[in-house]
């Protein structure tokens, strides 16, 4: 499964556990160069759990949402509307779109996208919308 998560630092247990277990994981951030190509994960006693090895690091989110099956969004709320219209023209019919973690009205900046029949994910508790 090929997962692009737009702006990684929210997420990185997440995206470090999916690509332990094989998938390919992108990270889209406008720093590309602040990371590693991978995302350790410690317990409390700071052993070590995880070591997930992402396929990229990039600032193309073009290139990246072509292939990807899923995209995790993991922006404030207040940059929506900037990842959206940064989104719109790459993402594709039956690609899924996950909020997380969900801040309300989401909806609304990725209107678009929800009408190109994605599956769009907000985890607030849970609700999907489908175009």
């Amino acid at each position: 499964m090929n997962i692009t998560v737009i702006c990684g630092e929210n997420i990185g247990t997440m995206a470090a556990e999916t690509a332990n277990k094989g998938h390919n994981v992108t990270i889209y951030t406008s720093k590309p160069y602040k990371w590693g190509n991978s995302i350790d994960v410690y317990d409390s006693d700071d052993n070590l759990l995880i070591r997930g090895v992402m396929s990229k690091i990039t600032d193309n989110i073009e290139a990246e949402l072509k292939d990807a099956d899923y995209v995790w969004v993991t922006v404030l709320a207040q940059v929506f509307p900037i990842i959206a219209k940064k989104m719109d023209p790459c993402v594709k019919k039956g690609q899924k779109i996950d909020i997380i973690p969900g801040f309300g009205g989401a909806e609304f900046s990725f209107e678009s996208e929800i009408k190109k029949d994605v599956l769009f994910l907000e985890y607030k508790g849970y609700t999907a919308l489908q175009g």
